[in-house]
Order: C-alpha cells, then sequence, then structure tokens
C-alpha cells in the first residue's frame, strides 16, 4: 500500500478507499497504475500509465464458467462522457434486445446462462464491464463473439429504434429511483459529493436525449480497448484459443 497521491481528493480516505500501486515488470521506477478500491470494485487513474490488456485464468471447484472483462479507463461521474458511457452500455447489454444479448444468448443455442454490461464510475475514472455465465465448452466461443459485438459498436451507428430503447432503459432507470423523498436525499447528497450541481438528474435527461448514433461510436472507439479479462472455471481453457477473440491481451500465469 501507499499513499494517496497529492491530487486526489482527501475525503477518499474517509469513505474507505484503499489504494495501491500496480508495477509493470521491466517499467522504469515509479508506479505504472494506481488503484483504488471501494465496495469490491477496482478503478484505474488514466494520468498514469495504461493498464496494458490482460488475460488471467483462474481455476475453480465450481462446475461453471465465469468471465468478467473490463475495458477503458473509462470515466469519473462527473465527466461529460458519463451519459453516452451509460447509453452505450444498454446498447450492449438490455435483454433482449441487447447486442451482446442477441449474439450470446438469441442466435442458435444459447453460449451462456445471462450476460450484462456497465460502467463503473464515481470519484476517480472506472470501467466499462462486461460480465457472462457459461459452461466451459461455451467460452471461447462467446468471447469471440463478445470481441465481434465490441468492434461492431466501434464500427457500425445504433440504429433509431434501437437507439430509443436504449434511452427509455436508462432514463427509466434513472428516475425510477428517485421517487421517494429517500431517495431524492440521498441522490442530492451524492451529486454535492460529485460536484454535479443538485440540477444533474435534468441535465443528464437533456445530455442523453441529445445524444446521436455518431455519439455512441466514437465513444466505442475511446472506451472499449484494453480488455482486461478474467476467466474462473473447474475445467483448464487453453490459452491460444482464448486468445483468438482478443490477441491483444497477454495471458498472466494460472493460479
Amino acid at each position: 500500500m501507499t499513499a494517496l497521491p497529492d491530487d486526489v481528493d482527501p475525503a477518499v480516505p474517509r469513505m474507505g478507499w484503499r489504494c495501491g500501486v500496480i508495477r509493470t515488470p521491466g517499467a522504469a521506477a515509479g508506479p505504472a497504475l494506481v488503484v483504488l478500491k471501494f465496495g469490491g470494485s477496482l478503478l484505474a487513474r488514466p494520468d498514469w500509465p495504461t493498464l496494458l490488456a490482460t488475460l488471467v485464468q483462474t481455476q475453480t471447484a465450481k462446475k461453471l464458467a465465469a468471465v468478467q472483462i473490463g475495458l477503458g479507463p473509462g470515466v469519473t461521474r462527473d465527466h461529460p462522457d458519463y451519459a453516452a458511457l451509460t447509453l452505450l452500455t444498454r446498447v450492449l447489454s438490455s435483454f433482449p434486445t441487447g447486442w451482446l444479448d442477441q449474439a450470446l444468448r438469441g442466435e442458435d443455442v444459447g453460449l451462456v446462462y445471462v450476460v450484462g454490461s456497465y460502467q463503473v464510475t464515481g470519484l476517480v475514472p472506472g470501467y466499462v464491464g462486461v460480465t457472462f455465465n457459461a459452461k466451459p465448452e461455451s467460452v471461447t466461443e462467446a468471447l469471440q463473439k463478445t470481441a465481434a459485438v465490441f468492434e461492431r459498436a466501434r464500427t457500425e451507428k445504433v440504429d433509431d429504434a434501437t437507439l430509443a430503447r436504449a434511452k427509455a432503459s436508462v432514463l427509466t432507470d434513472e428516475f425510477v429511483g428517485k421517487q421517494s423523498n429517500e431517495d431524492r436525499a440521498a441522490e442530492a447528497s451524492l451529486q454535492v459529493m460529485y460536484g454535479l450541481g443538485l440540477d444533474e438528474s435534468e441535465k443528464f435527461l437533456a445530455k442523453v436525449q441529445a445524444l446521436t448514433a455518431e455519439d455512441l461510436q466514437k465513444t466505442a472507439q475511446k472506451y472499449l480497448r484494453n480488455p482486461v479479462i478474467a476467466v474462473i472455471s473447474h475445467e483448464p481453457l487453453p490459452k491460444e484459443q482464448l486468445l483468438k477473440a482478443f490477441p491483444e491481451a497477454a495471458p498472466t500465469p494460472e493460479k
């Protein structure tokens, strides 16, 4: 563990954050990446050297494969791209019409039991995450189709119907959770903490409504990169097969 950098808000330690340093083998002296942990989530500071794409495979006794992919680095809650990233994750995953849902669950025989896309964010930049569970023998194909969906998001504009559904889904979730006095008081506290202002809900509504298909494509090109992939399975999976989907991800030793 190490001390927090000078430019991190002093409120961070009081909120339960922990700070650690990961060093890249062979790199020059100094931290390669500062990671802040809060509530089980790992968040990377992009002003330090970028986290390299990585594949980690771990064996477990449970007869099920689980995969988590992190991409980015992402954004802070007050970043101008927050609304676009939120909308992009809903295009990627919103059962049954999300692109990942269609590719992994809706084509021929379903490859995964469940899939989800989301962004982790807060006072420091987070990441875009994708998670799915599957049979071990389905993981390689599921990863390949996931990579194809990422490439589709970077190269293809969403159609009007998909964009409208995603906006409706994001805004419904945003405002359904702000109906009680307790919800609204908690949201006001968070808005003040993040430096957003008490009119953030109105601003978020306007930002989401103004987003275009071109905006989402640019967002995908900017943030769907540097995949960090964790695969957990009771059966060892050939690394060369897993890397077919994400050849830029260098494997690490199994644990």
